[in-house]
């Protein structure tokens, strides 16, 4: 196999960073030793790579979060990923080889899944940075975390700076970065690294961190990854979703929604039971309206005492007991729902998570079961009549990446094989492409 770092051009410096050496590795912490010290690898820059060290390289997996991000116009997917490294010997060689794994950013056409870049980030110790991942997109700079914070490009993947490049730029830097645990979040401010004295946010073009300026600077708004589940099996769904004053539901077969139930008006509300996770059995699409209900009137106790010292007034009364009910409840030919396991699609694997709304015509899409295993998709108008229904090649959803253009769907195949799906929300074409 090719070794990518031997391919690829040289990185270009970014404006206003200057091109010193550490700026220009290929891998975030330098030096890594893989096994008992007998071979490093990881000290190799895109300047001379005369001692670079031949490997081998293992079959690739996810390090989740996923991002998607828009660059230029084009919707891009961009994932970490993890593989075993080992050095390959020369003939005759009798030792065992060095160990260890190689952590690489992947990106992707989020349209077409067409492959744009394989990028590695650091060579480092067998099981090493179990908490890796991508913290998010700010003006084409892809922050990073692997025991520490990194940072490489929207456009190649090439690394830009690593931690000795940080406090380079910054050497208050140095004592922060060096702590075992760090508490760093993107906010719409950017990268943010919370401190004992001030927060401090890492410029996405200069990438010096610094507290913020007092005037806010003409930044693009961040991009964060999305939310993952590697375990949940019917995660992604709920059984609850409304399009303007238009209730669905999906509850059980059995149990249909009752009409005249009332709910109060805050988010997360619900009408059915079950707390918003799909039945294992036979379930039934359910559309019903949405009114006002009368507001619960006021307690009218002689003895009515408050701290305040005053009594509410029958408006705030009012305000504070609104609801909604459900009118009308009405069943809608759905045979899928008969299969269990049917839910709304949502932006995260817990039940209180936004569900998907596609762009355009007004709509909700509905993730469920097909034959014994398999899942798939179908998109209902505002009335509940079907437009499309997708079979995916996924038995098991692990994240869910809506955006301007296809929905983006990562998971695991029949084979257990890490899949990334794209869905066209007006026809329900489908797109695949596995893990290579």
């Amino acid at each position: 196999m090719t070794d990518p770092r031997k391919t690829r051009p040289p990185p270009q410096p970014r404006q206003g960073v200057q091109p010193k050496s550490y700026l220009r590795r290929t891998l975030l912490w330098g030096a890594v030793v893989l096994a008992a010290g007998l071979v490093t690898l990881g000290i190799l820059t895109d300047d001379d790579d005369s001692d670079a060290v031949p490997v081998t390289l293992g079959p690739p997996r996810w390090v989740p979060p996923f991002l998607r991000y828009t660059l230029g116009g084009q919707e891009r997917f961009m994932v970490l990923v993890r593989r075993t490294e080992t050095e390959t010997l020369p003939a005759g060689e009798s030792r065992a080889p060095a160990r260890g794994d190689r952590l690489e950013v992947r990106g992707y056409d989020a349209a077409t899944l067409g492959p744009l870049f394989v990028s590695p980030v650091a060579s480092i110790a067998t099981n090493a940075a179990p908490s890796a991942g991508l913290l998010g997109e700010h003006a084409a700079t892809i922050w990073i975390f692997a025991d520490t914070i990194g940072a490489v490009s929207a456009v190649d993947g090439q690394v830009l700076i690593e931690r000795q490049g940080l406090v380079a730029l910054a050497p208050e830097l140095a004592v922060l970065l060096a702590q075992p645990r760090l508490n760093i979040n993107m906010t719409a401010d950017g990268l943010m690294l919370q401190t004992t004295a001030a927060p401090l946010r890492f410029h996405p073009r200069t990438l010096r961190a610094a507290q913020l300026p007092a005037t806010p600077e003409p930044l693009p708004t961040p991009r964060t990854p999305a939310a993952f589940d590697l375990r949940a099996p019917f995660a992604f769904r709920v059984t609850e979703a409304r399009i303007g004053e238009t209730w669905f539901g999906l509850p059980p077969a059995n149990t249909p929604p009752v009409a005249g139930t009332r709910r109060p008006t805050i988010p997360g509300a619900r009408f059915l039971a079950g707390g918003g996770v799909p039945a294992p059995g036979a379930q039934r699409l359910w559309r019903a309206s949405l009114s006002p209900a009368p507001a619960i009137p006021p307690a009218a106790e002689a003895g009515f005492q408050s701290s305040g010292g005053a009594r509410p007034t029958a408006a705030a009364a009012a305000l504070t007991n609104t609801a909604l009910r459900l009118d009308t409840p009405t069943p809608v030919a759905f045979e899928a729902a008969g299969q269990g396991q049917a839910g709304f699609l949502t932006q995260g694997p817990h039940p209180d998570s936004n569900v998907i709304r596609p762009l355009g015509a007004p709509g909700l899409l509905i993730l469920h079961r097909a034959g014994e295993s398999g899942l798939a998709l179908t998109r209902i108008n505002a009335q509940g009549a079907r437009a499309w229904t997708a079979t995916l090649p996924l038995v098991r959803i692990i994240s869910a990446l809506p955006g301007e253009g296809p929905l983006l769907l990562a998971g695991l195949d029949a084979a257990g094989t890490e899949s990334l799906v794209t869905i066209a929300l007006d026809t329900g074409a489908v797109v695949s492409r596995g893990l290579e």
